[in-house]
């Protein structure tokens, strides 16, 4: 299968109940994570925001190795330039940290909002409310969020995997193995 500069990464749900709770709380992709291709050769490299890590960058093969086979391949529909674009944009974040609140303007970026930001501009993405699932997902963020110090977040505008895999202007190529 051919990697091309510009695709996207996808994690599906592992074990973790952070993992789980992201995927529940989402969507019904249960996708948890997102990374960006931004080199091909001599070896094919990713960009992502991480726990603990922030926005780093990483060969495919340790990011698939960590990731235990859980990826998947998407390809965006665009032109050549915007693509190079957006990976500049990203590099640009390296070494941010990680935004624990998952809320715009908060300091560091999270993975999803790593890429959003990449493609702005671009209409690929939308932004939506955060979404924190039912009862039982509520009542997990909610004390998450306790943990910040901060109330559970209601009216706020982000992202996460699951919204962004729903562009039109994604393509599913397949499924990456480490």
């Amino acid at each position: 299968m051919e990697i091309r500069e510009g695709d996207l990464l996808f994690v599906r749900s592992g074990h973790k109940k952070l993992d789980q709770m992201i995927a529940q709380s989402t969507g019904q992709n249960s996708y948890i994570h997102v990374a960006l291709v931004t080199k091909i050769k001599p070896e094919v490299r990713v960009i992502h925001a991480s726990m603990p890590a922030g926005c780093l960058a990483e060969t495919l093969t340790d990011f698939l190795v960590k990731r235990q086979g859980l990826v998947d391949l998407y390809r965006i529909n665009a032109p050549k330039n915007d693509i190079c674009r957006a990976i500049g944009r990203a590099q640009e974040n390296l070494n941010r940290p990680y935004n624990y609140s998952f809320l715009p303007g908060d300091e560091g970026l999270y993975c999803s909002e790593l890429i959003t930001e990449a493609f702005d501009g671009q209409n690929i993405f939308e932004l939506n409310l955060l979404e924190f699932g039912g009862p039982q997902e509520q009542e997990y963020w909610t004390k998450y969020y306790a943990k910040l110090g901060m109330d559970l977040p209601q009216g706020v505008y982000g992202s996460s995997p699951n919204s962004l895999v729903k562009s039109s202007q994604l393509n599913f190529i397949g499924e990456l193995s480490d």
